[in-house]
């Protein structure tokens, strides 16, 4: 594992190798910190071999110990990986079903919000059958939110969006072996009720339930999110922007957007070219004001709008080293409670908008989707007013050019998905791989995401990349045409030739849903299932429990799975097994677990190559 003095030297970051300096000189703890007092970890918990499910235990099992009740190593650890699936489900569907809410309040004229996604919500009118002729919008959005909140918490039936959107050949293949989804909280339902103590005891049938949650994951939970965001806010199209620390500006007001739940953002972006905002701008000094993002809530916003990508989860305590940042807004998810002990060593006001988001001494303001228009105001006097009260300050100049806003659709206009499968036929691009995933403190930060794309598109392969993954590329630089100086010559060509990073940056975490769109439908154009192309799906520093579903939505669908950080499963020779060999005959893909990332590059090159002989 790691150390905080490895990760000074090693991490590819050097806002971040300065800001871990500062603050450790200032004796500020931070996740780095807190992993070296936690080690070393408890093997048994690494291994997925401890059982917390009832108070008879906590039961430490093995091959040759059972838990107290007699559950083997096989049924703890498929349990253990089961509940982690079904939490990240319920997290991704909470975000789905408040962003469907917002949607259908928009459409019935009870937000401040306009809809500015005409053509998602046609195009999903059309899939589900909704009729279209005569009617307003805002009457078939209605009908669009409604079918995907059903896709969320239906009884009973087969989820609209994955039978309107999966291909054919993956339905099939998921109806033969029993694992078809009724909806995400029905799956959730059923997870945690079969793991309950003395209930399902057939390791085979719990793994059964867990490839199901993750096919309801990605087609409830990723997809309907994703539809609601690009129905309220439009479909992205390529932005250029700047990217990381040195975005910050001295002598600016400095706001962070941070978490999952874009709608605030939208609504402070929209709120800081008020004329009232302008004024108390200058009334404190100031020269203007920086939006800037983290994690996924500032993804969302770098897509859609060209708003500044300042860090991802691993870096959200480094950049508050700073002192320039006046206000932190955080909504929900991947936003670590340390954050207000940092903010606190400094000026930072920390503002958190989301009943599921309180954080102990900071400042809650519940977010209103009927009144986000004067929230955002609000918020944005409190953090432009902080700015006076700045201290000690620490510049990071550094920052790259960045193009965001890669949808499906954005690629099918800059090439045409036959002409793109041409390409890949040719080799000048070798195939495609999802590089995505969070931070982890048990890889040098970012050291792992930028390796692996770095060598990746050294061998021709075009990365597309979401989430934290996005981030440490972004802030790399690689995410930007010039990127392409490093490539190899095929995709050097092509990048040159249709003036596209070697890096494709698609969005947010839950965005993930528009690779596999475009893997879709270049499956779909090459008359092959999806398991015979040469794509790939590669998380390199893994660690949230959404990642569990992440990684069954791209398996499920018969994509290649590279894991950097080993999952908790190595008690279970069968769960293993299953995993990384045996689900490959009935999904056509697996797991490979890989923590080196110029071996994981290899690995992915290897299978990419299998692949190429089938087209």
């Amino acid at each position: 594992m790691p150390t905080k003095s490895e990760v000074i030297e090693k991490t590819p970051d050097t806002s971040s190798k300065n800001l871990l300096t500062v603050l450790s000189e200032k004796g500020i703890e931070t996740v780095f910190d807190r992993f070296d007092a936690q080690q070393p970890q408890c093997t048994f918990g690494n291994d997925g071999s401890c059982c917390r499910r009832c108070n008879m235990g906590p039961c430490r099992v093995s091959d040759r110990r059972k838990g107290v009740c007699g559950a083997d190593v096989d049924i703890v650890v498929i349990s253990n990986l089961l509940r982690w699936c079904a939490a990240g489900a319920a997290a991704h569907g909470q975000r789905g079903k408040e962003l469907l809410g917002i949607l259908k309040s928009t459409a019935e004229g009870r937000t401040s919000f306009k809809i500015a996604g005409d053509g998602r919500i046609l195009e999903l009118a059309k899939k589900f059958r909704v009729k279209r002729k005569g009617r307003t919008l805002e009457n078939i959005a209605v009908d669009v939110a409604n079918i995907l909140l059903k896709d969320l918490t239906r009884e009973s039936g087969d989820m609209r969006s994955l039978m309107a959107f999966a291909p054919k050949e993956r339905r099939d293949t998921w109806r033969r072996l029993g694992i078809l989804p009724t909806s995400v909280s029905s799956e959730v339902f059923d997870a945690l009720a079969r793991t309950t103590v003395g209930t399902d005891s057939d390791w085979g049938n719990l793994m059964r339930q867990h490839l199901r949650t993750g096919i309801a994951y990605c087609w409830g939970s990723y997809f309907g999110t994703m539809f609601a965001t690009d129905c309220l806010f439009g479909i992205p199209e390529p932005v250029k922007t700047e990217v990381g620390t040195g975005v910050l500006k001295e002598d600016s007001v400095n706001i962070l957007v941070h978490g999952h739940l874009p709608p605030l953002g939208e609504a402070i972006i929209q709120a800081i070219d008020k004329e009232k905002i302008k004024r108390l701008i200058n009334d404190v000094g100031a020269d203007g004001i920086v939006i800037g993002g983290m994690c996924c809530t500032g993804l969302e916003v770098l897509e859609r709008h060209g708003i500044p990508s300042i860090t991802n989860m691993g870096g959200q305590e480094l950049v508050l080293g700073t002192g320039m940042i006046d206000a932190v807004v955080a909504d929900t998810q991947c936003i670590f409670p340390s954050i207000a002990q940092v903010a606190a060593c400094f000026h930072t006001k920390i503002i958190t908008t989301h009943d599921s988001n309180r954080i102990q001494g900071t400042l809650h303001i519940p977010f209103d989707p009927a009144h986000a228009d004067m929230i955002a105001e609000r918020i944005l006097e409190i953090g432009i007013r902080n700015f006076i009260n700045r201290g000690e300050i620490h510049p990071q100049p550094a920052k790259a050019t960045a193009v965001s806003g890669f949808s499906p659709e954005a690629i099918s206009r800059i090439f045409g998905f036959g002409n793109l499968l041409d390409i890949i036929r040719s080799g000048k691009i070798k195939g495609l791989a999802a590089l995505v995933g969070c931070s982890n403190p048990k890889t040098i930060y970012d050291y792992n995401h930028v390796t692996l794309a770095k060598e990746l598109i050294r061998n021709d392969v075009l990365v597309l990349t979401c989430g934290c993954s996005a981030h440490a590329l972004l802030k790399q630089g690689l995410c930007t045409l010039s990127a392409s100086g490093i490539a190899g010559e095929g995709l050097k060509e092509i990048c040159q030739n249709y003036e596209i990073p070697p890096v494709l940056h698609a969005g947010a975490c839950i965005d993930n849903p528009r690779i596999l769109q475009l893997f879709c439908a270049l499956a779909e154009k090459a008359n092959l299932p999806l398991s015979s192309l040469p794509f790939a799906a590669c998380a390199p520093e893994w660690s949230n429990e959404k990642s569990i579903g992440a990684g069954l939505s791209f398996l499920t669908m018969g994509i290649p799975v590279f894991l950097g950080v080993k999952p908790p499963t190595g008690a279970s020779r069968n769960v293993v097994k299953f995993l990384t060999d045996q689900v490959e005959e009935e999904l056509g893909a697996r797991y490979t677990i890989e923590p080196d990332p110029l071996q994981m590059a290899k690995s992915v090159i290897g299978v990419i190559e299998e692949k190429r002989g089938k087209l």
